[in-house]
């Protein structure tokens, strides 16, 4: 815990807004050096944190193989987030070859020891064949599991419903699930955003896709702020408003959307094409 408190910065749970606040001094090599007792007297959770130390060069030399090790020997001493990160470096080639089945293994052991990322992982791989059989029904029987502790779990079994993969189709109770997870889930806000821009499993209300159109693009999302630049120049559920189209295009464009960057090449080339030429593009 000592060296979580120096690699954060501030004590887990504080506020800095609150009055009273006070920083934790940052430190990566005192933290580093605290995770490294701890893993070296077996810690699994210590070993994790200085397995992710050593791959990033964190408060400590740079070694993608011990750094590997040790997130290997977290997850042999019974710690999910060490399994799943390790599948993750085996799907990705990091620090070892790329192996799937191995990722395979290691999520399937994580999944069966809860683990919500694990099962979102292994539902993926199932989905996309990578490692086992591709089989939209294995992948729909993990995203259930997943989708009681994940909001990510509930957007992914939505579309499966939406569009009838691995399970008879539901839009209804798709766009229930987006509503649920939209609560905290900036891509749940996108797509139930779109559910009522068409009338998906909702009755269509153009102003309830602004509204969550609004508040995926407040929380950051590129891809809503792109989506949101297009109500203004539309009407989408508000006033036609060329200056919060503006703003709204540039802010996505900054935040790294190609549609929004399209768009403002379309702008600074052609200007007389703009209004033509944008609404040629998909907005999802």
């Amino acid at each position: 815990e000592i060296g979580r408190l120096f690699r954060r910065g501030h004590i887990p749970g504080a506020d800095p807004r609150k009055k009273g606040y006070v920083p934790f001094p940052r430190n990566d090599e005192v933290a580093a050096s605290w995770f490294e007792h701890a893993a070296n007297a077996g810690n699994a959770k210590a070993q994790l944190e200085y397995g992710i130390c050593k791959m990033s060069g964190a408060g400590v030399t740079k070694d993608m193989q011990e750094g590997l090790q040790w997130i290997e020997d977290s997850g042999k001493n019974g710690n999910p987030e060490g399994l799943h990160l390790l599948g993750l470096c085996c799907e990705h080639g990091m620090g070892c070859e790329k192996d799937d089945r191995k990722a395979v293994m290691c999520y399937i052991e994580a999944a069966n020891s809860g683990s919500p990322d694990s099962q979102i992982a292994l539902a993926q791989c199932f989905q996309e064949g990578r490692g086992v059989p591709k089989s939209e029904e294995e992948a729909v029987k993990w995203l259930r599991k997943a989708s009681t502790r994940s909001a990510e779990a509930m957007l992914l079994l939505g579309q499966c419903l939406q569009d009838g993969k691995g399970i008879e189709r539901d839009e209804r109770h798709a766009a229930e699930l987006f509503m649920q997870a939209a609560e905290t889930y900036d891509g749940a806000r996108i797509q139930l955003a779109v559910a009522y821009q068409y009338g998906i499993g909702v009755r269509r209300d153009p102003e309830q896709a602004f509204l969550w159109f609004s508040k995926a693009a407040e929380s950051g999302s590129a891809e809503a702020m792109y989506n949101l630049a297009l109500c203004y120049t539309t009407g989408v559920g508000a006033p036609v408003n060329e200056r919060l189209y503006q703003t709204w295009l540039q802010r996505a464009a900054k935040a790294g959307n190609a549609k929004a960057m399209h768009a403002l090449g379309l702008q600074y080339s052609k200007p007389q094409k703009v209004a033509s030429d944008i609404l040629k593009l998909p907005n999802i």
